[in-house]
């Protein structure tokens, strides 16, 4: 739980100062948060000097929500940074769960991604780079987020892995594997063992910076229940504070503190129900700097499948997925491409692109 607050505190540091940095040119210092960002979706194109994108879902919420004329056309933010907009099959139920997704003919599997507590599909935007040609890179993006702000987040994770599974159902037609940070690992499990009930096998799971689903959970720490004042006294005590410019403008954490709650809400209230071990291989990875994670509870994921297990550690903290992506994409298909039949996914197929 720690570590899903740390990542929730950190990525939204980061996308506020980011914006800021950005709005600072043309935005006077005066103007709100909201009303940068509202001046940042409204400024002109600038190739040259785009910006990363934001992975914070929070961010996300309230760019997207600035105008009219920005919601009615999530392109045109899209625009602004490198973060394709992939088609998806005409009609299709399944396409409001991608923001990035890069539909590929040559596809022979499809990975999917789940983001952290509080995070979007595109922190996943770069990923494209790192993967065999024969992969699908599919980032899930989650109710309440970006182009879907205003849907409600599930307050299960049981729920969420039966509406994926149900709602992405077209999608299944290629094999299978999952990648889920921190609270997407949870996700990502709920997600598998949806899938099996409707016979629907996956051909490996991954988990990144997640402690095994049935750990018990610290109940000292909950939070999704405190009001909204105590709710931000205990963000910023116990796990750093959150941007000055954030706490100043109560009409952006209107819209920051629902994405938060809810996410909280789903982790916190999570309960582990026994079932059988999944058939397939999970692979597990952690931040040699995270703290929060600790070894049992990471070994303790050997007990949620009959296949192979392997866990290893990388450099960096709870965020080491977003900062090292070709690296964890590079042991992802290894551990894959071992587990499978075919040769999906070899090293030779990794592509030597730029970082």
């Amino acid at each position: 739980m720690t570590s899903d607050l740390r990542a929730l505190q950190a990525a939204l540091a980061g996308a506020i100062d980011l914006l800021s940095d950005e709005i600072s040119e043309a935005a006077a210092v005066t103007q709100s948060p909201l009303e940068q960002a509202r001046a940042a979706a409204a400024a002109p194109h600038r190739p040259a000097e785009r910006p990363a994108l934001p992975t914070n879902a929070a961010l996300a919420v309230a760019i997207g929500t600035l105008s009219s004329e920005v919601c009615e056309a999530d392109a045109v933010v899209v625009d602004r940074w490198p973060a394709p907009l992939g088609p998806a099959p005409s009609g299709s139920s399944g396409v409001k769960w991608f923001f990035c997704r890069r539909p590929n003919p040559r596809a022979r599997c499809r990975l999917f991604c789940l983001p952290y507590a509080g995070g979007s599909a595109m922190a996943f935007r770069e990923w494209h780079q790192f993967i065999p040609p024969t992969v699908e890179l599919c980032p899930i993006e989650l109710p309440g987020r970006w182009s879907r702000r205003h849907e409600p987040m599930p307050h299960e994770m049981s729920v969420l892995g039966e509406r994926m599974a149900e709602e992405l159902a077209e999608f299944w037609d290629l094999p299978i594997v999952l990648f889920g940070h921190s609270m997407g690992g949870l996700a990502a499990f709920e997600l598998a063992r949806a899938l099996r009930r409707r016979g629907i096998a996956i051909r490996h799971l991954h988990v990144a910076a997640r402690s095994a689903p049935q750990w018990p959970r610290d109940l000292s720490v909950e939070l999704h229940h405190l009001p909204d004042d105590d709710l931000l006294h205990r963000l910023i005590q116990e796990y750093g504070g959150i941007p000055p410019a954030v706490l100043a403008d109560r009409e952006l954490l209107a819209l920051v503190l629902p994405v938060i709650r809810a996410d909280m809400t789903a982790l916190e209230t999570y309960d582990y129900v026994a079932e059988p071990p999944l058939a397939c291989p999970i692979s597990v990875y952690a931040g040699t700097d995270d703290t929060a994670v600790k070894l049992p509870t990471l070994r303790a994921w050997r007990a949620q499948t009959e296949g192979a297990f392997s866990l290893e550690y990388m450099a960096g903290d709870h965020f080491f997925p977003m900062t090292r992506p070709r690296e964890v994409l590079e042991r992802l298909w290894r551990h894959t491409a071992v587990s499978s039949s075919d040769t999906m996914g070899q090293r030779d197929d990794l592509p030597h692109t730029r970082r």
